[in-house]
């Protein structure tokens, strides 16, 4: 589940409300949408947060516990939680928040990794770790927004289990 823009729009925030009760395996969104979504205000400037990911660990972790999932608090510092376990990673660049689409992207690939993995909170951390290091390596190759929107699906694409051991940064909580 993906809320974007949950607290900005009234339509999205009844029907995410609604979906949340859905059993759903993976929640993904930014510190507002997660402390939207988990009954607590916070300010939206459109779609993107004022808060920082730190700021809605709290919100996230009660999410967790009433709704099943995994949640996955992106923003410099990504957080992802059972509601029991909390992993913090830190890969990623500033640009990925100048282009449009890369938090629905987040949102797609938690859903690949939600198949393949044997845990919600093993997808949610898979998402932030690929979609991260992926993100390092198009700012590598395309320092510019237009250049490093096709640089970041190129980087998914030739991921490699090499690049994720070399690269992934987790923090200790």
């Amino acid at each position: 589940m993906d809320p974007v823009a949950v607290g900005a729009l009234s339509l999205r925030t009844r029907l995410a409300g609604q979906l949340k009760e859905q059993s759903p395996r993976i929640i993904r969104g930014n510190a507002s949408e997660i402390m939207t979504l988990a009954g607590y205000s916070s300010v939206m400037k459109g779609p993107e947060s004022t808060s920082s990911s730190a700021d809605a660990l709290h919100a996230a972790r009660e999410l967790a516990l009433h709704t099943g999932a995994a949640v996955l608090v992106t923003g410099r510092t990504d957080y992802s939680t059972d509601g029991r376990q909390v992993i913090a990673t830190e890969n990623g660049h500033a640009m990925m928040s100048r282009v449009t689409g890369v938090g629905c992207s987040m949102g797609a690939l938690s859903a690949a990794c939600a198949a393949v993995s044997p845990t919600p909170l093993q997808a949610a951390v898979s998402t932030a770790v690929l979609m991260g290091i992926a993100g390092e390596m198009a700012f590598e190759q395309s320092p510019a927004p237009g250049s490093f929107a096709v640089s970041l699906l190129d980087s998914l694409y030739s991921l490699s289990p090499e690049d994720v051991v070399r690269r992934a940064r987790f923090l200790s909580l």
